[in-house]
């Protein structure tokens, strides 16, 4: 197969009749213009140009060659203006994997605001438990609280998630609120098994850190189980900020220790290591991080208060 660049040098030349011209254009010496159309006609073995120090004339071979050549580089700049263009404009498909909770109480309702805002974009959401291979399966994006180590992925922090001890307004009423954290022990506690050491709640406040036992009736390892059984009044649960936040605003589940911080994580994106990240991506990654902000907001002004 004869070299591209032979190709794209010829055509260019046939398009401005003169090699000076096609040089100076294509920021190469008149020589170097000369090898490759050199080049060219021997591996075609064919005259494409008659030269003389005056004119430039294309052989028959040559404007037959030229014809079908370029229509071939009109391709080329087609495709390359449609790829760069994935760097630069927000439209497209965006594939997009999340783990369960994060993906059911957080990514889902963000891509929906999301495609409200940028309504040239689509997006194909997975969620699920399995570990996923980013590039094998062609994600843009895999949405998570653990670590990937994959040296071919970059990293991006979304935000920080703290979770918070909480229960119905129905459940406290029927069985008491609890005064501090090991009060708890006394108390039905929701326990999410997919945690580190899922009946050991960390506390954090100034006095230090402490570390309740506790235990209860359910076991689960699906976070929107968990959220469910909370909101229906069976326990006491610790649950992360994104998840509760507008029902602690409309007051449908209390906030237990305001003063006292539970265990903590954050939510990181994983993609694709590139110096050319697409736009599209770029601007959902801005939108989950403000989304994550937006849905922190109602528990943080209650701990504030």
């Amino acid at each position: 197969m004869e070299n591209l660049n032979d190709i794209l040098v010829f055509v260019r030349v046939v398009e401005k009749g003169s090699f000076s011209t096609a040089a100076k254009e294509l920021g190469l010496s008149a020589a170097a213009v000369s090898r490759h159309i050199n080049q060219l006609e021997l591996s075609l073995g064919v005259q494409l140009l008659k030269r003389s120090t005056r004119h430039l004339t294309v052989t028959d071979a040559g404007a037959d060659f030229y014809k079908r050549c370029r229509e071939l580089v009109l391709g080329l700049e087609q495709a390359r203006n449609a790829a760069m263009a994935y760097s630069t404009e927000l439209k497209g498909l965006l594939r997009v994997h999340a783990t369960l909770g994060v993906g059911q109480r957080l990514v889902a309702p963000a891509v929906n605001a999301f495609l409200q805002e940028y309504t040239e974009l689509s997006v194909e959401l997975t969620i699920g438990t399995e570990p996923v291979n980013l590039l094998e399966r062609g994600l843009d994006v895999v949405i998570r609280s653990a670590y990937l180590s994959d040296s071919s992925l970059s990293c991006r922090e979304l935000g920080a998630v703290h979770y918070s001890i909480c229960a119905s307004r129905s459940y406290l009423e029927k069985h008491g609120t609890p005064r501090t954290p090991q009060d708890l022990t006394r108390f039905n506690c929701i326990i999410h098994t997919g945690q580190p050491a899922p009946n050991e709640w960390l506390f954090t406040s100034p006095e230090g850190r402490e570390t309740v036992v506790v235990s209860g009736s359910l076991r689960t390892n699906n976070g929107v189980a968990l959220y469910e059984a909370v909101r229906g009044g069976l326990g006491i649960a610790r649950l992360p900020d994104y998840a509760i936040s507008e029902e602690v605003e409309t007051g449908e589940l209390v906030l237990l220790f305001s003063d006292v911080r539970g265990w903590g994580r954050s939510i990181k994106a994983f993609y694709p290591r590139s110096q050319h990240q697409p736009a599209k991506l770029t601007a959902f990654l801005d939108f989950m991080e403000a989304f994550m902000k937006r849905r922190a907001a109602p528990v943080l002004a209650n701990v504030a208060d």
